[in-house]
């Protein structure tokens, strides 16, 4: 669906929404002691006489309603003499409703359109205090703004507070950013609902988060503001608004004045990470003690929110430097996001240079080296300072700490990192080859201990997650594809299996899993879970010269347009002789002429030149 097209029904489904529950008017009069009542909503609109139903026009759907104007006329017997009653409704932007009796107006009145886009969907507030009151926490992420901004069938949704941290909030046009400044200072001085809604209007939509930072600038800039209005403006914002960008609005400006009487407020609504980073921000600005309220607050969120508590975080007590090296670093997006800031803030080197340590530190130092060696957009090990000392004295503390494969993880992470034997998961080690031979060599006396494989064995049946027994195994050079076959044999369709057998280089047990994937699975009725290890095999075939060329005649006839992709690349990645066959050339050349993939008619036709 393209963007325009998907913009044009999105605006539609919300105004079909607003529309139809705005829409609900009724006007009636008396006449010679008897009520005659128009009602119009978004389905029809009726005369009654006296409470009974007289005339009645349905609109056929929701668009009609703009076209079908035909009026309420019905005869009708009031103390035993007819009369006709003509109820006649017009107008866009208000309505207008005129009745008659026998030609003469008897009633005339006029009501304007008055959309207010607060109303009619659930406060996020409540929403968000009735959770935590009843879990301690936030449960359920889906705001009920969410029709309001996703179609049914979008595919994609940022998790909350992924938005913030991942948009310039000072791409947006620094005019939208003063003429609503304009308002907000129109609003403080001269308050009035018309004001207040169109400065809802405004800040409802996503593209305020475009814009917003140039508007906190500008109003951090502005002189002489009424901070007990402004704050009064917030409190009505974050009380009353339906839609995410309007209540992150609200909780922002309330930032700008005093937020003391507001904390347990500010603490609940940032428990949803949808919040955290604009509480964040009003905590720095409009509190006396921010960085106790940041603390709080970082240990009770977990994703986002945390990444911008932490961001915003300063290491004044010994107990937050604590918090930082332990618990600060992991989160649900990315370890790495937080490394660099809970080393750098926490001292992780001072800490580490003690003789000793807590497991507490041990585990928490692990997971920040860890992310500051993985690969992604913040600092990594190479920007960080004091990286070769942290990296020693870990090592030695490992020697006493690193008593399961759990533990021993950051330490196979290091090895892995330092060798380069994994590549593409983290960045490349720099140190010089005297630091990196001495690192080497201490790794090497914790991973020769021979407890290490049998744990490794006894972990896979036990552990739900292979990744820790898999990395512990390619560090201490313990090859698994034999066991991984075993357990695919006897049913086995985790994933990880199947892509540990296919990237092992192993061509004996890679042909023994095509055979058995050939003479187990049906691959014209696959299982979901069946047809993803299919695709791994299929992805990953094109490294094994000459294996398993039946198996990708068969996945060419599936009617997959992924599977076959991996099909011809196989094809161009061997020499010809093993596929210059009558049966693959005719199947290539059906892929060439009729393939719905323009990329693999392309490449089909590059194979039989």
């Amino acid at each position: 669906m393209s963007k325009f097209k998907r913009f044009m029904r999105l605006e539609w489904q919300n105004f079909k929404e607003e529309f139809k529950e705005d829409i609900h008017y009724e006007w009636e009069t008396n006449y010679k002691g008897h009520i005659i009542k128009v009602v119009m909503d978004i389905h029809a609109k009726q005369l009654f006489v006296d409470q009974t139903l007289v005339k009645q026009v349905q609109y056929p759907s929701f668009v009609s309603h703009f076209y079908t104007f035909k009026k309420l006329k019905e005869k009708v017997e009031i103390d035993g003499e007819t009369y006709i009653i003509d109820a006649d409704i017009g107008g866009f932007t208000s309505y207008v409703c005129t009745i008659k009796v026998d030609g003469t107006t008897i009633f005339k009145e006029k009501e304007v359109l008055d959309f207010n886009p607060s109303e009619y969907r659930q406060a996020i507030l409540p929403f968000i205090i009735n959770q935590v009151k009843v879990n301690g926490k936030v449960v359920n992420e889906t705001l009920p703004d969410e029709s309001y901004y996703f179609l049914e069938d979008d595919d994609i949704r940022f998790a909350p507070g992924a938005a913030d941290q991942l948009i310039d909030d000072t791409y947006g046009f620094s005019s939208d950013a003063k003429s609503l400044l304009k308002l907000l200072l129109k609003q403080l001085n001269t308050p009035n609902h018309k004001t207040r809604r169109a400065i809802y209007e405004k800040v409802r939509d996503k593209e305020f988060a475009e814009y917003v930072g140039i508007f906190r600038e500008l109003l951090k800039q502005e002189e002489g503001i009424d901070r007990e209005a402004l704050h009064n403006e917030a409190l009505w914002f974050i009380h009353h608004s339906s839609h995410r960008y309007a209540m992150q609005f609200g909780i922002m400006i309330l930032g700008f004045s005093n937020c003391e009487e507001d904390l347990t407020l500010l603490h609940t609504i940032g428990l949803h990470e949808e919040f955290t980073l604009y509480v964040a921000d009003a905590f720095l600005q409009g509190t006396k003690n921010p960085n106790e309220n940041l603390y709080l607050l970082a240990k009770e969120v977990n994703g986002w929110g945390k990444i911008a508590c932490v961001e915003r975080l300063e290491p004044i007590t010994a107990e937050i430097k604590a918090w930082l090296l332990t618990n600060g670093c992991e989160n649900s997006i990315m370890n790495h996001y937080l490394a660099y800031n809970c080393a750098m803030k926490g001292e992780l080197d001072v800490a580490l240079a003690q003789p000793t340590i807590s497991e507490s530190l041990y585990n928490g130092a692990g997971q920040i080296i860890e992310g500051l060696i993985e690969e992604g957009p913040s600092y990594t090990i190479d920007e960080y300072p004091h990286a070769r000392e942290v990296l020693n004295f870990y090592i030695q503390h490992a020697k006493k700490h690193a008593t399961t494969l759990k533990k021993l993880y950051p330490v196979a992470v290091i090895q892995c990192f330092i060798t380069g034997e994994v590549e593409g998961d983290y960045v490349e080690y720099n140190g010089t080859l005297a630091e990196k031979l001495s690192l080497e060599n201490e790794i090497k006396s914790i991973l020769e201990n021979s407890k290490w494989k049998p744990l490794i064995v006894q972990s896979l049946d036990v552990e739900p997650d292979l990744y820790i027994p898999i990395r512990v195994a390619q560090a201490i050079q313990f090859d698994l594809s034999h066991i991984f076959l075993e357990k695919i044999m006897h049913g086995n369709y985790d994933i990880s299996l199947y892509i540990y057998i296919m990237q092992s280089h192993n061509r004996q047990v890679v042909e023994k899993l095509i055979q058995f994937i050939q003479q187990a699975i049906d691959l014209q009725h696959m299982t979901p879970e069946q047809e993803e290890c299919i695709d791994i095999a299929i992805s990953y075939i094109s490294d094994y010269e000459g294996i398993g060329l039946s198996f990708i005649e068969k996945c060419m006839q599936l009617n997959n347009r992924r599977f076959e992709y991996m099909a011809l690349n196989a094809f161009y990645e061997w020499d010809t002789d093993y596929w210059n066959t009558p049966t693959i050339l005719s199947h290539i050349k059906r892929v060439a002429k009729e393939s719905k993939d323009r990329e693999n008619r392309k490449i089909a036709k590059s194979l039989l030149k």
